[in-house]
């Protein structure tokens, strides 16, 4: 039996064009952007969801979904309508996503995490453990079969829970075939990227061994970033690059921040609570990359800008950024800041 197309309602944002990055007139579908606590109000109790599988219903692809803004439909399905605009297709598969892991009854929980606690391990997934291997290669296998992609993430900052290497390496083996094989069924290249710790120590201290998978020519872009709190400012991509060159790999090394920073006192040591980076920081931040031979940079969360918790008013680096991007040409000559922050990798 086809399955009821799911849908979400636009009705919640003030204004869609800060909410949706739209290409309506070009006859491209529009991409949402939504928030965890709009959709959460939504979905707690809406019974049409059904993948009891899913991790996060934000991030579900399955069935038929599809989106409606101004009495339009727009079903989710990348491929050619959007390489004919010059923007390339990817998707992006959290790992271990561990939001409310201390809420045992949470809505968001998979079924497998709730009748599998022998599986966890901090709250999240234990990659050791074949079980949770297959369970998440699953997944991929299934998004490389229903969508038409030039790129696939293993995302392994949501969450960085340590894991052994060795296994972490091997399932990166599993998912290079998978993604090769859907490379030839499609007839064109597919991609596969990583987003991991912004250092090295610290990603390889979580299982995330990097050079390997570049030895082994596993992967083709690799993504150092912060894990939330505060946006690493320093990211050595110097040690990256040579990190992935020594291994004889070209993978692009591609940094990447999240939205918040928090500021610490040089003096004191005091620290402020999490706030939302200014234009200038996100200035200061792109352009030290980009001095650092950054090939461009990857943004994480920007849709958190709208997020109630935040209590934004200011809209300024979420406007500059969908409408100028953070490019080399963009910044140049722009105020730009790097603030005293407090720095930490958890």
């Amino acid at each position: 039996m086809k399955r009821k197309s799911l849908k979400l309602s636009f009705e919640y944002m003030d204004t869609p064009e800060r909410r949706v990055l739209s290409l309506d007139a070009d006859g491209v579908p529009c991409v949402p952007v939504l928030g965890f606590d709009a959709y959460r109000r939504q979905w707690r109790a809406a019974p049409i969801h059904v993948h009891d599988e899913c991790v996060e219903i934000s991030l579900c692809l399955r069935g038929n979904l599809e989106f409606e803004m101004g009495g339009k439909r727009y079903p989710f399905r990348p491929g050619n309508a959007i390489r004919a605009h010059g923007v390339s297709p990817w998707l992006s598969m959290r790992m271990n996503d561990n939001h409310n892991a201390n809420e045992p009854k949470a809505w968001l929980h998979s079924k497998f995490w709730v009748e599998h606690p022998e599986y966890r391990k901090q709250g999240g997934f234990n990659y050791s453990i074949p079980a949770v291997q297959d369970y998440h290669f699953a997944f991929i296998e299934e998004m490389l079969a229903r969508y038409d992609v030039d790129g696939f993430e293993c995302d392994w900052m949501r969450w960085p829970i340590p894991q052994d290497p060795a296994a972490l390496t091997a399932f990166m083996r599993r998912t290079r075939a998978a993604v090769d094989a859907a490379a030839k069924r499609r007839g064109h290249p597919i991609l596969l990227g990583v987003r991991v710790s912004s250092r090295p120590a610290a990603a390889l201290a979580k299982g995330m061994d990097v050079a390997a998978w570049a030895r082994e020519k596993l992967v083709d872009w690799v993504v150092p970033a912060n894990f939330f709190g505060s946006v690493d400012f320093d990211i050595p991509l110097g040690e990256w690059q040579k990190i992935v060159a020594d291994a004889g790999s070209s993978a692009l090394v591609v940094p990447c921040l999240d939205t918040g920073v928090i500021t610490q006192d040089p003096t004191t040591k005091r620290r402020s609570p999490r706030r939302m980076l200014t234009l200038a920081e996100y200035c200061g931040w792109a352009g030290r990359m980009y001095e650092r031979g950054a090939p461009g940079v990857y943004f994480f969360n920007l849709f958190t800008y709208f997020e109630a918790a935040y209590h934004v008013t200011d809209t300024t680096p979420w406007d500059f950024i969908v409408t100028r991007g953070l490019t080399p040409e963009s910044i140049k000559g722009r105020p730009a800041s790097i603030p005293a922050n407090w720095w930490y990798e958890p």
